[in-house]
């Protein structure tokens, strides 16, 4: 089952879903919660390392920081990945289950 956009308020009254810090009500769509990206992204470079050795303790991965400023935008090129993080933290019970959509605006 997924949750309505009532069903999700009502969870998050109830504490049932926890958001650090509070969702704000203009962020619950129809059936989703709607987060926000950090100003930080890391966006993998090309390398010459034909693998990457996670048991590696040294290892040095080749990232770039982008912080992007209030107002700007980021755009990712194709075939390129990154790494982001959200403002708000969910936490949500055993009997739920969270599904993240790659989509922003």
């Amino acid at each position: 089952m997924i949750l309505s956009a009532v069903d999700i308020k009502k969870h998050l009254e109830e504490k049932k879903i926890k958001s650090f810090p509070h969702i704000n009500i203009n962020q619950i769509s129809s059936c989703s919660l709607d987060l926000r990206l950090h100003k930080d992204f890391f966006v993998f470079e090309y390398s010459n390392l034909p693998f990457l050795d996670t048991n590696d303790k040294n290892l040095n991965i080749p990232v770039k920081k982008i912080t992007v400023a209030h107002g700007d935008f980021f755009i990712l090129q194709p075939k390129e990945f990154a790494l982001a993080s959200t403002l708000e933290a969910i936490e949500i019970p055993d009997n739920l289950v969270g599904k993240l959509e790659g989509r922003s605006s």
